[in-house]
């Protein structure tokens, strides 16, 4: 690492890359602007006030939330047209829903049953429409339902009998499990299952008499696979600053990744290194939904060689993958592609920003909890 790039900060960090990063928010949006379909990015990536503003003025219609948290963070940077991914459950969290939705902002919330919806009109009071998106169940088997009459229709029958309660603003679906994925092609099929039961659902619902004017897909291993024209929003996320995980499965490459923590080398012995780096800046993650598709716990950039074999909360330890492979001296500092940008990023209270090598900038989370 180049020691202009000290600056006296601390190790760990994390460094963002702003070249970098604006070109992937700049390439998604011309490919979806040029496939007429809304964007809608996952701000859970990043939880940043100056990401989402990038991503706004490149044409996002508004942006997705994991959590109230992010919700509320975002409303107060001026961001009106929010879709929380998450079903709302209990007053306390519902309380603060009724809040933001009574400060003029266009809130739409994720439904999968009409338990949901319940606890939605526990709220309600006023009668004022609460906007929806259905989830469906398109394969990752976490929340959302399967796309057939049998699970539809109740949820159709009972949106119908409370028309002046709900508005069924649309359907949506997350193929968290293209993570399973390791190849191109595979991530097309679990992309083309992703489409259809949207469309399918969609066209449920509207069959049922609703509008349903929402089709909504969102992994950033998918968004590049989109091919169904009824398709009119996506919704991904980790495409700011991909991670080892989506080299691993082919979505990336290295030159994009814009995200990195920088580590110091503390201790050397002849057959490890120990790094300042551990559970606490890189996670634990190795893949998601089951499947370890990467070596260790992150790629140390320009020792493909070397691998981070073990964490403890404040201390990686790297060993060869070669005998006569070269260590990084004690007091050097290395970058790392995480294996999990989102994960990561979330252990940091802010981003140091670098352009051309150079320290321009440090940018706050917010939204966390």
């Amino acid at each position: 690492m180049n020691d202009k790039q000290d600056l006296g900060i601390c190790t760990p960090f994390a460094k963002i890359d702003v070249q970098k990063l604006s070109d992937n928010i700049e390439r998604y949006a011309r490919h979806f602007k040029n496939l007429g379909i809304k964007l809608r990015p996952h701000i859970k990536t990043h939880k940043c006030a100056e990401i989402a503003s990038m991503q706004m003025k490149a044409g996002a219609c508004g942006i997705t939330v994991a959590t109230l948290d992010e919700a509320e963070a975002m409303a107060r940077l001026g961001i009106n047209d929010i879709f929380i991914a998450y079903p709302i459950v209990g007053l306390p969290a519902l309380s603060r829903l009724k809040s933001l939705s009574r400060d003029g902002h266009n809130i739409i919330t994720a439904v999968d049953s009409i338990f949901h919806l319940e606890e939605l009109k526990r709220i309600n009071v006023e009668a004022k429409p609460a906007k929806v998106y259905l989830e469906i169940n398109c394969g990752q088997n976490r929340c959302g339902i399967q796309p057939t009459a049998a699970e539809m229709k109740p949820i159709a029958d009972y949106l119908g009998a409370n028309r002046h309660f709900f508005s069924l603003e649309g359907v949506f679906t997350h193929a968290g499990h293209v993570y399973r994925c390791e190849n191109s092609e595979q991530i097309r099929q679990v992309a083309l299952a992703e489409e259809q039961a949207v469309v399918d659902a969609a066209q449920f619902f509207r069959n049922c008499g609703f509008d349903c004017p929402t089709i909504s897909t969102g992994t950033t291993p998918t968004a590049f696979f989109t091919a169904n024209q009824s398709l009119n929003e996506c919704r991904p996320g980790n495409y700011v600053f991909f991670d080892a995980i989506q080299l691993a499965n082919s979505t990336t490459r290295a030159q994009n990744c814009a995200l990195t923590i920088v580590s110091t080398v503390i201790a050397a012995y002849d057959d490890r290194i120990i790094i300042d780096a551990g559970s606490k800046s890189l996670g634990l993650d190795r893949g998601a939904h089951g499947l370890a598709l990467v070596q260790g716990f992150g790629i140390i950039v320009g020792y493909g060689e070397l691998v981070i074999s073990s964490l403890s909360e404040e201390h990686g330890i790297v060993q060869r993958l070669k005998a006569d492979a070269d260590f990084p001296r004690p007091g050097e500092r290395i970058e790392i592609i995480p294996n999990h940008s989102c994960a990561a990023a979330n252990m940091f209270s802010g981003y140091q920003i670098f352009n051309n090598g150079i320290r321009t900038d440090c940018w706050q989370l917010i939204g966390r909890r």
